[in-house]
């Protein structure tokens, strides 16, 4: 009987057992720790920056790119004389100090900088109207350009955009110069 006394304990512990086991809640989850909880939230703190920068370096670009374009579209010819046939927006800023220049007004910035480095190398010396107009143009340049304000990124994307462009800018000027008659010497004048 001591047998079967024994066998019948360890059934019940059995049966015991199993009730404990049964009273948690079915499909209930331990509660993540800590360490666990840290890692959840770094990780969406980095899927958020990721998203950020990707807003901020890629898709904004990509929209402003597509707007100028089409904004390009719509120029008079005198804007597109201007822009030395750029398909891009561009537009002289304003004379002035500390004036803050948008993105047209860089790009016009940024081209006069490539034209007026290409042009220099090819005006003749000794053709004083031509110094006196290329100066002109400096001025010019200095008057509208010589001190002004802008947004970092907007700057790094116009010299993105006219490093696309440089080649064309410079070839552009080039032909300004021989179109001009700058790069002759001056014809004299006979008595």
């Amino acid at each position: 009987m001591d047998d079967k006394n024994e066998q019948l304990q360890q059934e019940a512990a059995r049966l015991a057992e199993k009730v404990k086991g049964d009273t948690a809640e079915p499909g209930a989850v331990e509660k993540p720790g800590l360490a666990s909880r840290m890692l959840r939230g770094f990780g969406k703190w980095v899927v958020y920056a990721v998203a950020a920068l990707l807003v901020i370096y890629v898709i904004k670009p990509a929209i402003y790119e597509h707007m100028d374009a089409s904004a390009a579209a719509e120029m008079t010819e005198a804007e597109k004389q201007e822009s030395m046939g750029l398909p891009l927006k561009i537009s002289k800023p304003p004379q002035g100090k500390s004036t803050t220049l948008n993105r047209e007004e860089l790009r016009w910035m940024a081209m006069m900088d490539i034209k007026l480095e290409a042009m220099r190398p090819h005006i003749n010396q000794y053709n004083n109207k031509a110094i006196d107009e290329f100066n002109a143009m400096i001025n010019e340049y200095n008057a509208r350009c010589g001190e002004f304000r802008y947004r970092r990124s907007d700057l790094q994307t116009v010299r993105n955009e006219m490093e696309k462009y440089q080649e064309q800018i410079k070839q552009k000027a080039r032909e300004e110069v021989q179109a001009k008659g700058w790069d002759k010497a001056p014809e004299k004048s006979k008595k």
